[in-house]
């Protein structure tokens, strides 16, 4: 930055020298007396603006009364602080300069009455492209409030850090603006208002610039955005009721019956599907529930018989859905709740049950009800959330106190956009099992529910996790569940979930961690201690196991955790994957299989590389996902591992899940009988056996990369055979008592007597 500093009593004026400007200069007072030693005024600007903007500031002393700046025929006055500091800006928001260089020229009165005249020159490179921000605060407050940006839709030059925000170019009728120079409007703009670490929403706010428009307004304590003032002007009215807008009716019981045959749920076998990344049926890049709809004869021929949704209901993060803003309505992007019903109906008529993701334990910042929240401390609804007049300083992961507009301070330990809801106010309570009632009348089977370890915490944070309080919320949840027929209820406890497996809590929760044992069993040959104990738990039929799911936390997709290991590369991964895969599709009384795991598809590092589009076909650009650009890319091998290519292989990693789901609809024993383990730790053949009404099946998976041969007892005059049938598995007579089962490597088998 080039500064001018001049010692004068002055009033400024500029003269447009180039690029079109033009202006009339005052002209100095005629012989004007020596300026006085204690009259001084010394005022900086870069020597280029890249903004349409001049601005100028600086310091004088010795000054008497205000400065007077002249430009393009305006006046405007500066009044020094106490400190003798002084800032200005050149033109009116709805003005901007062109291109050129501005002489600036200064006239003013010293304390002792004399005038004196000098110029100097400034140049402004304007942008010929802006995105205009328009901010609005209702207390008219802007002092300290900055911009922070980010993105490829702007110039290098004009990101900023948080420690120096982009100050407001402009005022206008009570708003400020700020024009950012756009560099390609086809890229994202990310920006944030804040004021040090206070932010007008916890949101980081994003938009495409050629989609939406070159001006946005927003609103404080308001993470939307608004393409007109007068939109902008009525949410701002808004602010404190905006939870009026949501249906907050009580919800009584309805239609109690079940579309489903009676106990569908006890030994189904479940698929996790990300609605977004499934299948997308308008073509604008993002899957939705038509799209899904369209696939329904897939997963009925894979032999799925629930699936479990990944949170559908409207969200403020436009991705994994965690967010929600309204637990009454279905993402925008997904459809409506007519295509909800219709999902309903045409699944249930394939005998598929549709269970949903609900989250009890946070909402989106965006929700009306914490924007009410947060509006005011007075607010009836500050209490639907966790607040306090300082940071409290604890969490279960670090420090979940995170500050708000008004100095306060909110708990939300998952990030700042998703606020903890107060579950021990129990107007909360029944608002989320009126929630609940409301989707079981449409004809939900069930719900999946998000993070029930986190619930409650002690109020002085000594307990953050697995607080004893979370029981007795959830047994009254199922309660509710379960005064409707034939309904399913899961929960995602990954710190203890034996403890949510129960009666008295949830009554089903995930076996977090034996997912990882599982992989670690088929890469080392021999059976793990955790999967042992998993097989000897007695809540075991109550603990779902999964392979991998949507969040990094559960592990990377089992491609891409094999492929990483010594001696196993693609030419013979499929067989590590196969065994892993029998293990927790035969052990499990209802597994839940990732969408995309039965073909293979990579995805590792973190949750976007997880949640990529399901592969259909061998195309790079869309997967078969789409006839637009996906939200994001494909994974890396869907050319090599897809639907369309692996459908037409006998022996391909599709065809053998697809054994998995059909022998377990054949034989309800695998899912239903009582169990009795067949192995030890270290064991290398994983075998067990379930029993039902006289009906006995056993279930042997080579865990080693050699051929194994397991012994086991058997009926006099009956005759076993492997119905599983994905490999040469051989059956030897030893005796009239015994039987041989010969499994090469990695082979699964599923023994039946006939």
């Amino acid at each position: 930055m080039i500064a001018r500093h001049f010692f004068l009593a002055v009033s400024i004026l500029l003269t447009a020298c180039g690029g079109g400007g033009q202006s009339s200069p005052i002209q100095p007072a005629p012989n004007p007396a020596p300026q006085p030693s204690a009259a001084t005024i010394s005022f900086s600007g870069s020597s280029t603006f890249s903004s349409p903007f001049i601005r100028l500031s600086g310091s004088s002393s010795g000054i008497s009364g205000d400065v007077t700046l002249s430009f393009a025929q305006r006046e405007y006055t500066v009044t020094p602080s106490a400190a003798g500091a002084w800032s200005w800006q050149a033109v009116q928001c709805s003005q901007a300069l062109p291109n050129g260089t501005y002489s600036i020229g200064a006239q003013g009165v010293a304390s002792d009455g004399s005038s004196v005249t000098k110029s100097t020159t400034m140049t402004v490179a304007a942008s010929d492209e802006y995105m205009r921000v328009h901010y609005y605060r209702r207390d008219g407050n802007y002092q300290g409030w900055g911009l922070h940006l980010w993105g490829q839709a702007i110039p290098s030059s004009v990101i900023t850090t948080w420690a120096s925000p982009r100050v407001f170019d402009c005022r206008d009728n009570g708003w400020v603006e700020y024009w950012v120079p756009l560099s390609d409007a086809n890229q994202a703009f990310n920006f944030i208002v804040h004021q040090g670490d206070n932010k007008n929403t916890p949101d980081d706010l994003v938009l495409l610039p050629s989609t939406f428009g070159r001006n946005v307004f927003i609103v404080q304590g308001d993470p939307s955005l608004y393409a007109t003032r007068e939109e902008a002007l009525v949410a701002a009215e808004n602010v404190g009721n905006a939870s009026a807008t949501l249906d907050l009716t009580e919800v009584g019981i309805g239609n109690t019956q079940s579309a489903l045959a009676e106990g569908w749920a006890d030994g189904a076998a479940f698929i996790e599907i990300y609605v977004r990344g499934y299948q997308d049926s308008d073509g604008d890049g993002k899957g939705d529930l038509a799209g899904l709809i369209q696939r329904l004869p897939y997963l009925a021929e894979l032999g799925v018989k629930g699936i479990w949704l990944m949170p559908i209901t409207e969200s403020s993060d436009n991705d994994h859905g965690y967010a929600v803003s309204n637990y009454r309505d279905i993402e925008d992007d997904y459809g409506d709740l007519s295509d909800f019903q219709t999902l309903l109906n045409e699944a249930h008529q394939l005998g598929i049950g549709i269970i949903m993701d609900y989250v009890m334990n946070h909402s989106s910042s965006a929700n009306p009800l914490f924007l009410d929240a947060v509006s005011a401390p007075d607010n009836p609804k500050r209490d639907w959330y966790n607040f306090a007049s300082t940071d409290l300083g604890w969490g279960p992961w670090g420090n979940g106190w995170r500050a708000s507009a008004d100095g306060d301070y909110y708990y939300s330990p998952f990030s700042p956009t998703m606020p903890d809801f107060n579950l021990r106010n129990p107007d909360v309570v029944d608002f989320h099992l009126n929630n609940l009632r409301y989707w079981l009348n449409m004809g939900v089977d069930g719900f999946r529910f998000d993070a029930v370890g986190v619930l409650y915490e002690a109020t002085d944070g000594s307990v953050t996790i697995n607080h004893p309080d979370n029981h007795p919320l959830l047994a009254r949840v199922k309660d509710v569940i379960e005064s409707y027929d034939n309904r399913y209820m899961v929960c995602e406890a990954p710190d203890g979930p034996a403890l949510y497996a129960s009666d008295v809590s949830c009554g089903k929760a995930f076996a977090f961690g034996v997912q990882s044992a599982i992989l670690q069993s088929v890469v080392s040959g021999v059976l793990h201690s955790d999967v042992y104990d998993f097989l000897n738990q007695s809540a075991r039929d109550r603990m779902p196991l999964i392979l991998s799911n949507h969040d990094h936390f559960a592990g990377d997709r089992p491609m891409s955790y094999m492929l990483r290991q010594n001696g196993i590369d693609s030419s013979n991964v499929d067989a590590y994957l196969k065994a892993a895969a029998s293990v927790y599709m035969l052990l499990s009384a209802t597994p839940f299989t990732y969408y995309g795991e039965e073909v293979g598809q990579t995805g590792a590092g973190g949750d976007w590389d997880l949640r990529r589009p399901m592969s259909w076909l061998d195309d790079a650009a869309t997967a078969g996902f789409t006839t637009g650009v996906p939200f994001r890319p494909p994974v890396d091998n869907v050319l090599t591992n897809n639907v369309q290519m692996m459908s037409a292989m006998n022996s391909s990693l599709l065809a053998h899940y697809q054994a998995l789901f059909q022998v377990r609809e054949r034989y309800p024993v695998i899912a239903r009988g009582r169990l009795a383990a067949l192995s030890q730790r270290g064991d290398s053949v994983l075998a067990f056996s379930r029993e039902s009404n006289g009906q006995s099946v056993t279930m042997l998976v080579n865990l080693s990369a050699q051929t194994q041969v397991k012994q086991l007892a058997k009926s006099q005059s009956v005759t076993y055979a492997d119905v599983l049938q994905t490999h040469a598995v051989a059956i030897n007579e030893l005796a009239v008592d015994a039987i041989s089962v010969t499994l090469p490597p990695h082979a699964a088998a599923v023994i039946v007597g006939q």
